[in-house]
């Protein structure tokens, strides 16, 4: 795949695609790119982040780990300054997204944040649907807080997210 959703972007991500994903069929998806992409271990540095101890946490809680999951970010691409995406590059990226849909036909999808599920869905408010079970081009589709958020939480919601997404994934 090549990603042209701007002039601006540098160094395509596409995502880690875990060795047992093809088995699974799990796909989450997360808002952008950023710079730990360009290390030369993008796994080890995610496992650092704040972002990567609550994915380890949810993928434990669900019995699951990177090794059974494709994770991806709806906007895949750096750009200048790490900034944030404008709405016509957002837009852009998502064909991106579409296709590794396409190509990697997942049983499940769960989004992270509002940014995912604003572009990917053209309906309710997040705050609405947040921890809610919908569709995505006929995929069964969990809407979850973004990795941030879920971090701030105090302990037992947190826990609770973990669990409704246990509970999305033994259910699709």
């Amino acid at each position: 795949m090549i990603c042209n959703c701007s002039p601006e972007t540098y160094s395509p991500n596409f995502g880690l695609k875990g060795i047992n994903a093809d088995e699974k069929k799990i796909l989450f998806v997360a808002h952008r790119s950023d710079s730990r992409a360009l290390q030369s271990n993008y796994e080890t540095e995610l496992a650092k982040s704040q972002s990567g101890k609550i994915l380890e946490q949810i993928l434990s809680t669900a019995k699951l780990s990177l090794d059974d999951i494709y994770l991806t970010n709806v906007f895949k691409c750096l750009l200048p300054s790490d900034r944030m995406p404008k709405k016509d590059e957002y837009v852009a990226c998502l064909s991106n997204l579409d296709r590794q849909i396409i190509n990697f036909k997942p049983k499940s999808i769960v989004t992270f944040g509002h940014k995912p599920y604003e572009l990917m869905f053209d309906d309710n408010a997040f705050s609405e649907v947040v921890g809610s079970r919908t569709e995505y081009h006929s995929i069964p589709t969990f809407i979850s807080y973004h990795f941030s958020k879920i971090w701030s939480m105090p302990k037992i919601e947190r826990e609770n997210v973990f669990d409704n997404i246990q509970w999305f994934l033994e259910r699709k």
